[in-house]
């Protein structure tokens, strides 16, 4: 891997987070290039021109800008070469490991073995669990389609309560309206006839009393016998 910063390192946090990771955590000594932003590097120093310094780590290789550089600790020749050495046997023991590893998986699926959750089991135990598992996201999905139904259910008989409250409403509307029309008719009516009652008591006192003659009625008397 090779990085270039010809033009210098990031302005502000970048540049510091991105030195760090090329720092290297060993007892022999390195090379040692201090930034000006904060942060070092630590590696072999394979090249350096003018403008720039090119140190290899083992991580990868990372190109400087002078300008970018506060200060530099150079060590020894030989513990360069024991650094480098340090670190080619890491990468022959990563090498070493990685193929450890696809060995260690070619036998286990040799065995009929699956890789599950960073767990070798057997193919049988897989499935069941993987079987568990679907069927308890089944039943969930089940419950949670079952609950939206009830849901709406809950809301169209809320819509139905709330239509029929409605129109009792409206019902109690019209029958108030209905009562206030009765009350209107009735007062009207009570008016008139307090006028009647007026206009035939005026009529009274205005009307002469009349004088009233009781005819005479004559009785005879019962025929005799002898008649």
């Amino acid at each position: 891997m090779s990085v270039s910063f010809l033009s210098g390192i990031p302005r502000g946090a970048g540049a510091c987070v991105f030195a760090a990771a090329f720092l290297i955590a060993v007892e022999t000594a390195a090379d040692t290039v201090y930034l000006k932003k904060g942060g070092k590097v630590m590696g072999v120093i394979s090249s350096e021109t003018e403008a720039s310094i090119e140190i290899k780590s083992n991580l990868g290789t990372i190109v400087l800008s002078k300008g970018a550089i506060a200060k530099i600790e150079r060590s020894k020749a030989d513990d360069n070469k024991v650094l480098q050495s340090q670190w080619q046997e890491e990468r022959e023991q990563e090498k070493a490991k990685v193929k450890q590893a696809k060995l260690f998986e070619e036998e286990q699926r040799a065995k009929g073995m699956v890789k599950y959750q960073d767990t070798w089991v057997p193919a049988e135990k897989a499935y069941e669990i993987e079987k568990g598992f679907t069927q308890e996201k089944d039943d969930w999905e089940k419950s949670v389609e079952q609950q939206k139904k009830d849901l709406q259910d809950m809301e169209r008989r809320i819509k139905d309560i709330e239509g029929r409250l409605d129109q009792r409403q409206r019902d109690m509307d019209f029958r108030e309206q209905q009562l206030g029309l009765r009350e209107q008719n009735l007062l009207l009516q009570q008016q008139n006839l307090q006028r009647q009652a007026e206009q035939v008591g005026k009529e009274r006192v205005e009307r002469p009393p009349k004088l009233f003659s009781v005819p005479r009625i004559e009785v005879a008397p019962p025929p005799s016998e002898s008649e």
